[in-house]
């Protein structure tokens, strides 16, 4: 009984092993080829393993080739091959996505395919331009508009601006080692679109180009990749990778941020025991960071009086201006009385040219000593230096 047990196991173990099998080296499956630069079709080698067979029957390998666009699939190369070659060549294969179908056919048996044998592997073939990886950039502390260009402020004494650019490449097929970024700009503003930039080329490591004193105006910036195999710096760039950014450079002045008053209604209530009150005037800036950097706002405030026949005003706070970042204005001892408050940007260097813009905005202040509130039968307004008598109804 033991011996016939090891018999039929030996037979199920030698019977599994004998079953044919396929093994591609090539085209391995995800497999990616390059055409020559400038060729429009490729030769790819069908390699294989062949494993189990038996040997009283005889065997072809059959294999079918389909070229796939769009979910459609088109027969591009079929055949039976004997088996005595694990090598062949396949020609003529242009730019695309392809499915290699290969199995074992039965001469002795008259199977024309062996299902156990089947095999599929998908490969793809790229032109040279299609696999060049394309620019993909990553701007530093501008603004970008949805148009893809980029808006820069000039710095308010050289009149220039400074572009930043961190770049990478997009998922490729070929070793990004190869190339090299190179840049050049046209300068828009001249009606022979003069070069403002002349091509420079980066080194393969650099990841970070930095363009400095662009002048106020409108420029147009190419990038382009350089393969650094090729010698000749012109002939070497990679026409399908060029991207293009307009690059728009204002003056201070033609970017000003807008200038925001968060409490605008400036009503305070004098403190009893000092006869003044303090005053915040809170605002903020919406715009060009950079611009905003560059501006600081000052202020001039004044008291108004009245006499039998005309408005009086008289300056108790001198022009003066807040440190940059301060986006809070506060006045202390101001004391009960009507005053008009005058806000403007300035730039936010002003040692050696004063300079105020005309982003203004005029303010209102009150300041009341506490009053008692009257209630009518009339809907009131209610300010801040009332005082509310008990069981008075507010909304």
């Amino acid at each position: 009984m033991i011996y016939l047990e090891v018999f039929i196991i030996c037979l199920v173990v030698i019977g599994a092993a004998a079953a044919p099998s396929i093994y591609l080296d090539s085209p391995k499956h995800g497999a990616t080829f390059l055409l020559k630069m400038g060729a429009n079709s490729q030769s790819i080698p069908l390699e294989y393993q062949l494993f189990g067979l038996d040997s009283s029957d005889q065997y072809e390998l059959c294999f079918e080739i389909y070229s796939i666009s769009n979910d459609m699939k088109n027969v591009v190369e079929n055949a039976c091959i004997p088996i005595d070659n694990n090598r062949l060549t396949i020609n003529n294969l242009s730019e695309g996505q392809y499915q290699l179908h290969a199995w074992l056919k039965s001469l002795k048996r008259g199977l024309d395919m062996l299902q156990s044998t089947k095999i599929t592997n998908a490969f793809q073939i790229y032109s040279y331009e299609s696999a060049v990886p394309r620019i993909n950039l990553h701007p530093k502390d501008i603004q970008v508009r949805s148009d893809g260009q980029f808006h820069l402020v000039a710095d308010v004494k050289k009149r220039t601006a400074d572009l930043t650019l961190g770049y990478s490449y997009s998922a490729s097929p070929l070793d990004p080692s190869l190339f090299t970024l190179c840049a050049y700009i046209v300068d828009l503003n001249s009606q022979s679109q003069k070069l403002k930039l002349p091509l420079t080329c980066l080194s393969a490591k650099d990841r970070q180009l930095m363009l400095n004193n662009l002048g106020v105006g409108d420029l147009e910036l190419h990038l382009i990749l350089r393969d650094v195999r090729n010698n000749n710096q012109l002939d070497s760039l990679i026409k399908a990778s060029e991207l293009i950014r307009i690059v728009h450079v204002k003056d201070l002045d033609q970017s000003l941020p807008n200038l925001q008053v968060l409490n605008p209604l400036q009503e305070y209530v004098e403190d009893p025991s000092t006869h003044t009150a303090t005053v915040e005037i809170n605002f903020q800036f919406q715009g060009d960071q950079y611009a905003i950097q560059q501006v600081v706002i000052c202020v001039v405030i004044e008291l108004i009086t009245h006499n039998h026949t005309a408005e009086l005003k008289s300056v108790v706070v001198p022009f003066s201006c807040l440190p940059p970042n301060n986006n809070v204005l506060t006045l202390q001892n101001m004391k009960v009385g009507e005053y008009s408050a005058m806000l403007m940007l300035a730039r936010a260097d002003r040692s050696t040219d004063v300079r105020y813009f005309e982003t203004k905005q005029d303010l209102s202040i009150s300041i009341r000593p506490p009053q008692e509130f009257v209630p009518t039968y009339d809907w009131q307004a209610l300010h801040s230096w009332h005082t509310i008598p008990s069981g008075i109804e507010t909304r």
